[in-house]
Parts: structure tokens; C-alpha cells; sequence
């Protein structure tokens, strides 16, 4: 029974300890060119947009941030043919992998940090001998412009950055990607090929903080401005709390 009144009362403290809140938003780069890279103007933490409004004597508490990329390869044109003598198989990967490389604020991650990487596959074209026409279809060869991205597209999130430093105020600081190109066309002895890649990449930037009283005055006390429910919580830890003390005393 003892253990049983433990549990409750630390599960109701725990509970109202775990109240931060987190909030997001995201810059995309757009479809780019393969090979290219772009800069990521990401808001500072009193800059982000939908951050609640605070009451009288309240502030926020700033305790973690964490970024997350997400890259998509995208093919506007595929083109390849066999100029081989003897039929062939041709296969093509379209692949850009993305990459940070440094950025303007103290305690971002480090170039190389982040990495993200996506492929498109296209399925194997079975061409017969060349025929003579250069023009990327009929028999040897082939022109494919499909419209999908395809995976798998690989995010990292490098976990809760707790260095503060730059992302605590008003304002905006830079984040730079490089990207590279890594696509293939394979087959016959001989092959003729076009390919025109794009990329886009997505940041999200996640804060994590808390709204407390730091003005007793103003908000009428209390270390932390809870919600109905945190209070609950609090209330069935402190019940725990006291019948476990009442029952060790007896």
C-alpha cells in the first residue's frame, strides 16, 4: 500500500513538472536546382509566429530548440537511350544529398551536422539496339517526366539544443545548406542521357518553453502559472504525499 501512495504522489508531481510547450515553424527552400544550396532564415524565439501572448508579470522561459531537415528529389525530365549495337538494360537513380554548412547563430550545429538524403528511382527501361534516332524514345530509348517524389527521404533531427545563445530574442538568424548531386545513368556499352533535377529541402525549427510568474505582484504568486489540469495533478501529489506521511508516522 505504501508503494502504491508513492506512486501516486510522484505521478501527480511529475505531471505537473512535465507542462512545457513547443512550437514550430518551417522554412522551405523551394524547388532548386540539384547541386545548389540555399540559406535559411529562421525566427528567433520572441520572433515566432503564434507564440502566446503573455498576461501581467509573466515570462517566457526558454528551455530547449531543435532543427529537423527534410529533402525531396524531384525530376523534371529524364531522358536516356542505348546507342549500343545490342539491346540493354538502362537504369537511372536520381539523388541529391543536403547538408548544413555552418550558420550565424552560436550552439547551431555544425557544418555536416544535419544531413538529409532522397532518391528517385526509375524503373529499368529494357532498349533494344540503337535505331538510329537520337530522340529519346521508340525502341532504344526513352523520356520520362514523372511528377511524384519518391523516397525514402531521410530526416535527422539533431535532438534538444540546449546552448540558448542567439535564438532567445527578437529577430532572425541563418542557417546555410549545401547540396550535391549524385545521379546515375547505367546500361549498355553506350548510352545518350538528359537529366534535369530539382530538390527542395524543409527546416523546422522547434522551441520548447514555458510561460511563468516572475512578478508575484502582478500575477498573484506562484512560481509557475499552471493550467486546470497541472493543478489537478499537483493536488493528487500533495494527497499522495500526506497519507504516505501519515502511514509511515503510524
Amino acid at each position: 500500500m505504501k508503494k502504491f501512495f508513492l506512486g501516486l504522489a510522484l505521478t501527480g508531481l511529475l505531471a505537473f513538472t512535465a507542462s512545457a510547450t513547443t512550437i514550430t515553424t518551417t522554412v522551405s527552400s523551394g524547388d532548386i536546382s540539384a547541386g545548389s544550396g540555399f540559406t535559411a532564415v529562421l525566427p528567433q524565439f520572441l520572433s515566432m509566429p503564434g507564440l502566446p501572448a503573455l498576461n501581467p508579470g509573466e515570462a517566457y522561459i526558454l528551455n530547449w530548440w531543435s532543427l529537423e531537415l527534410d529533402s525531396q528529389t524531384k525530376s523534371n525530365q529524364a531522358q536516356f537511350e542505348n546507342l549500343a549495337s545490342n539491346p540493354a538494360v538502362i537504369n537511372a537513380t536520381i539523388a541529391v544529398n543536403v547538408q548544413s554548412n555552418g550558420g550565424t547563430v552560436p550552439g547551431a550545429p555544425g557544418a555536416g551536422s544535419l544531413l538529409a538524403n532522397s532518391v528517385l528511382a526509375f524503373p529499368a527501361f529494357n532498349a533494344t539496339a540503337y535505331d538510329n534516332v537520337l530522340d529519346f524514345g521508340g525502341t532504344s530509348g526513352v523520356t520520362r517526366t514523372p511528377p511524384q517524389q519518391t523516397g525514402p527521404i531521410v530526416t535527422d533531427l539533431t535532438g534538444q539544443i540546449l546552448d540558448l545563445t542567439g535564438v532567445g530574442g527578437v529577430g532572425n538568424f541563418s542557417l546555410f545548406f549545401v547540396s550535391s548531386d549524385s545521379s546515375v545513368v547505367s546500361g549498355g556499352a553506350s548510352l545518350a542521357s538528359i537529366l534535369s533535377t530539382v530538390y527542395a529541402s524543409d527546416v523546422t525549427l522547434t522551441y520548447d518553453y514555458n510561460i511563468r510568474c516572475v512578478d508575484q505582484g502582478l500575477c498573484g504568486g506562484g512560481n509557475e502559472v499552471p493550467e486546470p489540469t497541472s493543478m489537478a495533478l499537483m493536488g493528487i501529489g500533495l494527497v499522495g504525499l500526506g497519507i504516505l506521511s501519515r502511514r509511515l508516522r503510524k
